[in-house]
């Protein structure tokens, strides 16, 4: 037997799904955002993981509650976690609700993707790639109209670009609109300072999501040659190949730019092609090299790590 029990303390569900389910004789809980009771959307109750964690287990207590149960009723939970380095603060605080007997428990890491949200979060180990927010557009502004910036970016030293474009240019990103583009900035991991941006453009002329382009700048020159472009582009691929399962990633840049093309190369990229005189800029045309990486040869590179 199957029910949905009223629960007149909690809203109702934003989206085709129930607060919980009672089936024979066990309740099931949806999972649960840190969110207090009628705070909007994104309104999370605290900044920190630990405090977080907190909220999630007091919805999951007052839900209980109203069926006049409690926490020491729960046999199973799983907690979702997008950095692994998070642990140790979701522990503390989760073991001040379970502090005997605990229920039996799964952990698992996944980029974070919430209903309604549009966020998506990749984790590496010194960089965080994070959805576009509104907050961001006076950064890209400034960052868009840098000379030098623009030159290794785009092949567009002369590139000029207003903040109202730019808030047009990212409209569909900033509401989780876009399918064709996974657009990110990159965060510094330990400060949460924005640093560059950078995200995978899916290629549609085929009407097959089959194939699509990465690319990347660190902005921020304090932040370059340190690495963190090598981490950027792992977790681009890695989104890629093992989530959008792509077939072929490509990247391009303009001949004399060797910084990208010796990142490239180094994550596997090989030349595939040089289109002569396509781009002009400085007074005079640059070749372009199209580089392009196999999804056979990316798991390839990936297995030696794999089985560490």
């Amino acid at each position: 037997m199957k029910g949905i029990p009223e629960l007149p303390n909690h809203p109702k569900p934003v989206g085709p799904y129930s607060h919980c389910v009672v089936a024979n004789g066990l309740v099931f809980i949806s999972g649960q955002a840190p969110l207090r009771p009628g705070a909007k959307s994104g309104e999370w109750a605290a900044a920190d993981v630990g405090g977080q964690t907190r909220q999630c287990l007091r919805n999951i207590q007052s839900i209980l509650e109203e069926l006049d149960l409690g926490l020491r009723s729960v046999v199973r939970t799983t907690v979702l976690l997008s950095d692994p380095g998070d642990f140790a603060a979701m522990n503390e605080a989760y073991r001040e609700f379970f502090p005997e007997e605990p229920p039996a428990r799964s952990t698992v890491r996944l980029g974070l993707e919430l209903p309604g949200l549009g966020v998506r979060v990749l984790t590496g180990k010194s960089v965080v790639l994070r959805a576009f927010e509104r907050d961001d557009m006076k950064l890209l502004h400034e960052w868009q109209n840098d000379e030098e910036l623009m030159r290794l970016a785009r092949s567009f030293p002369d590139h000029t670009i207003s903040l109202e474009a730019v808030i047009a240019r990212y409209d569909k990103a900033v509401k989780g609109e876009s399918f064709a583009d996974r657009d990110y900035i990159i965060q510094e991991k330990s400060s949460g300072k924005p640093i560059g941006w950078g995200g995978i453009s899916i290629q549609q002329w085929t009407r097959r999501a089959t194939a699509g382009e990465i690319g990347l700048a660190i902005a921020e020159k304090a932040y370059r040659a340190k690495g963190l472009g090598t981490e950027v582009v792992g977790l681009l691929l890695r989104e890629a190949f093992e989530q959008l399962n792509l077939h072929r990633v490509g990247w391009w840049t303009y001949a004399e730019n060797e910084g990208s093309l010796a990142l490239a190369r180094k994550m596997g990229f090989r030349e595939e092609g040089r289109v002569r005189d396509s781009v002009f800029f400085d007074n005079r045309y640059h070749d372009s090299i199209v580089l392009g990486l196999l999804k056979d040869d990316y798991e390839r590179s990936k297995k030696p790590e794999r089985s560490r």
